[in-house]
């Protein structure tokens, strides 16, 4: 709870020169509308189509672009949304004719979800005659094929051009590979398989020199906690009967320092150098197609923990020709090791509902993900995006209609309760999708491996469902910026009781994936409006009410019509005043906003301090909130 007028430096969040995303961790947003309209104005405009043997057409004019488009950096990876409808004039002429055929072109559906020879280009006439029919052919045909080109240039240029500054440099360079995003040009479509964890390529500074050649080295490392016990986890990568079993295919391991390896049918060979049981194995290794007699150097380290198995994986010398093919191999390897484990805690094969996989070819996970991920689109379909089991169950439980869960393993949807009723009820979609997929829309370090789409909450219902244990207190947060902050807000007002959370414009997101972490299911059991305007705040309180603002700011003169009383002074709940409370909490930074003081003074308001010792002069606005809300609630109690 900061002075009134006084922002506290360690909360303010600016623009700064020296600023950095570490590792391009955080998610960023670019708005694309503006230069995609020039672009594709550029593009377009004056496009010329000629056949020598029939005549000559032109895009005279470029009649409307309507639509959007957003980039994203998220975790180094560049994902774009873009969604444009355009329509075009276009005019030409048949050899020796002078007389001009006219017509229109439609392009209804250029957007991330169609690759270039799947957009649709519609071409009308607004001539007749034979001479319009031979010109709309003519478009129809070379025409479309030359469109779809310049569209393609669009949307590598999206990339290449106006992405190119939202992919920070890092400490150390990461290969010049700055895009998950697949366009045209880049089809075709890699191979997606994953393995959960962190993985980075690190460009190796001094490249290996390989018989006469250098070879240019990554170094990859792998990040992962296993359902397994460290013996487990150590015994399938060292006995050849569980390999065997595993990969379905011919293996040969010598289990001793410098015994030799070979899986998958000769395709990966190598021998070990270190085993230290159920802690660290240490393997050159390398694929078959590698160039002649070049191995990489892996080091694995196993750490038991009480609950799971930690392990890293890192391999030094990877031909960085080779990488994307070693990193797929690795994680297609390790994410059905750690299925096969998993397997052997639970038999219990009919709790898991029928489900879906989802396909390279149509990613519904990515597509809806790439669209919820931009605030705008989540607003207008009126939807949220919840990560993690917990969160989702408590979703669950406060009948909160899901649209889909997303999951990477099926353990992750193992002893989630009333499931199968959820998924008749709603309809839920239930997709297996692709960890690597899944950890590109994290928002922690290690995805959970489940996701939900869910329905906002529907206030009227919680009212309903709250209406006997609510205490009439509206708490207003005026622009609360910090995420952590807001969540915890959110938290304790459901945990003591209040009647309704009011956010006013300028608050943070109250779907910020950092909020609903920090709110930890609190948002499915208070009502919450957001976004709301001074002017219409008057609308959503009560008829009659007593205001409160927590102020610690009580040597400020501007304000000395309003009442500053310590919290622990004020009788809240007496038989002559209003049972009706309204509670504002200011900003982490600069405290309260002018409009909460004249909405105070209009209202006849009191300022409210928490007494501080020792030279503190503010309180964050989660715990001043806390402290004040508590002690609402136990006066409520005792009334």
């Amino acid at each position: 709870m900061a002075k009134w007028g006084e922002g506290d430096p360690r909360w303010i969040v600016e623009e700064r020169p020296d600023a950095t995303n570490v590792n391009n961790w955080h998610w960023t947003e670019k708005n694309a509308a503006h230069w995609s309209k020039d672009k594709l104005q550029s593009l377009l405009m004056n496009l010329e189509v000629n056949e020598n043997n029939i005549g000559k057409c032109f895009i005279s004019e470029i009649t409307s672009i309507e639509g959007e488009a957003v980039a994203n950096n998220r975790k180094g990876k560049l994902i774009f949304f873009y969604e444009w409808v355009i329509k075009c004039q276009w005019k030409g002429n048949v050899n020796g004719d002078e007389n001009e055929v006219t017509g229109t072109i439609e392009i209804p559906n250029l957007s991330e979800e169609n690759n270039a020879d799947e957009i649709t280009i519609d071409v009308t006439l607004n001539s007749s005659g034979t001479n319009a029919d031979i010109l709309k052919e003519l478009m129809r045909t070379k025409g479309q094929a030359q469109i779809r080109k310049q569209l393609s240039k669009y949307i590598m240029a999206l990339r290449d051009e106006f992405a190119r500054d939202m992919i920070k440099p890092t400490k150390v360079a990461e290969g010049g590979s700055i895009n998950s995003f697949q366009t045209e040009v880049q089809q075709q479509k890699k191979k997606e398989s994953c393995l959960p964890g962190i993985a980075r390529s690190i460009p190796t500074p001094n490249p290996q020199p390989q018989m006469g050649v250098k070879i240019e080295t990554v170094r990859i490392q792998l990040v992962d906690n296993f359902k397994c016990t460290a013996d487990e986890f150590y015994r399938v990568l060292t006995d050849s009967a569980l390999l065997q079993a595993f990969t379905q295919n011919k293996v040969s391991v010598d289990v001793n320092v410098g015994g030799q390896f070979s899986l998958l049918n000769g395709n990966i060979i190598g021998k070990f150098t270190h085993l230290e049981p159920n802690k660290c194995i240490k393997q050159t290794w390398r694929l078959r197609n590698w160039p002649a007699e070049h191995y990489s150097d892996v080091t694995i380290k196993i750490n038991q923990k009480e609950d799971h198995t930690e392990v890293s994986i890192e391999l030094n010398g990877v031909p960085r020709t080779h990488q994307e093919a070693t990193e797929q191999g690795w994680q297609r390897h390790y994410i059905e090791i750690n299925e096969t484990n998993k397997s052997k805690q639970s038999n219990k094969e009919n709790d898991i509902p029928p489900y879906e996989k989802v396909n390279d070819k149509n990613n519904e996970f990515k597509s809806i993900m790439t669209k919820l991920s931009i605030k705008k689109r989540r607003q207008e379909m009126n939807l949220i995006v919840l990560e993690g089991k917990r969160l989702i169950q408590d979703a669950i439980n406060a009948e909160i209609p899901l649209k889909y869960i997303f999951f990477t393993l099926e353990e992750n949807i193992r002893g989630i309760e009333n499931l199968n009723d959820i998924l008749a009820k709603n309809g839920t979609k239930l997709l297996k999708v692709l960890y690597k997929d899944m950890k590109l829309f994290s928002s922690l370090v290690t995805s959970p491996g489940i996701m939900a789409v869910a329905q906002q909450p529907n206030n009227q219902m919680l009212i309903e469902q709250n209406s006997s244990k609510k205490m009439p207190l509206t708490l207003v947060c005026d622009n609360i910026r910090d995420p952590g902050n807001l969540g915890t807000i959110i938290r304790t007002s459901a945990a003591v009781g209040i009647e309704k959370l009011i956010l006013t414009v300028g608050c943070v997101d109250a779907w910020n994936s950092k909020v609903l972490k920090s709110a930890s299911g609190a948002h499915f059991r208070t009502p919450l409006y957001t976004n709301i305007e001074w002017n219409d705040l008057t609308n959503h309180l009560p008829e009659k009410y007593d205001l409160y603002i927590a102020d610690s700011n009580t040597k400020e003169n501007s304000h000395e019509l309003l009442d500053s009383l310590s919290y622990f002074d004020i009788k809240f709940f007496i038989s002559n005043e209003s049972q009706n409370k309204v509670l504002i909490i200011g900003n982490e930074a600069f405290g309260i906003s002018s409009q909460s003081y004249e909405l105070a003074e209009k209202t006849n308001g009191c300022r409210i301090k928490i007494p501080l010792y020792n030279n503190v002069d503010s309180l964050n606005s989660a715990v001043a909130s806390s402290i004040l809300l508590y002690e609402i609630r136990r006066q409520f109690k005792t009334k």
